[in-house]
């Protein structure tokens, strides 16, 4: 009996501390976590570590590379097109091969099927990176009117172009 009351009592007291201490406020606590860098999971490390070993082997064309290595800049992303490459093969072929179950009950639809999903993988992966670039070139050509206003504005009062551009910036 006694033990029933020590507990009772212990745990009123915990909440009581728990309410008069209710920690970060809600919108804080949702910024911080925004803002916080994203922790990798178990599935994306193995990704990364499998691109990392088959990197090596991707070869592409001169032409495609200069292109992907020139949006991969622009979105401001660290990766070579090779290892771009290499990461939405590994993720579409680790997609593929989880449907390699499906040979057990049907080896053409299995076959098929693992196939299938692992170009669509791939493919989704490069759509990603166009989508992006789409979006960013939208943000700017949203921006460009005002950017011109304010130009249009300050080269009435001065004609230093660079301190302008430095100003706006």
């Amino acid at each position: 009996m006694y033990m029933l009351i020590f507990l009772l009592l212990t745990l009123g007291g915990l909440l009581l501390v728990w309410s008069l201490c209710p920690g970060p406020y809600a919108p804080a606590g949702r910024t911080l976590r925004k803002h916080a860098p994203r922790r990798l999971t178990r599935t994306e490390l193995a990704v990364s570590a499998l691109a990392r070993r088959i990197q090596p082997l991707v070869e592409l064309d001169p032409v495609k590379r200069a292109k992907l290595e020139n949006t991969l800049l622009s979105l401001g992303r660290k990766e070579t097109p090779e290892a771009f490459h290499a990461r939405a093969l590994v993720q579409g072929l680790l997609t593929g091969g989880g449907l390699l179950v499906l040979v057990l009950f049907s080896v053409p639809l299995g076959l098929a099927l693992a196939a299938l999903m692992t170009a669509a993988v791939y493919r989704r992966e490069r759509q990603k990176l166009d989508q992006e670039m789409d979006q960013r070139r939208q943000r700017i050509e949203r921006e460009l009117p005002q950017f011109a206003a304010t130009i249009q504005q300050s080269l009435s009062a001065t004609r230093d172009v660079a301190a302008i551009l430095a100003a706006y910036g």
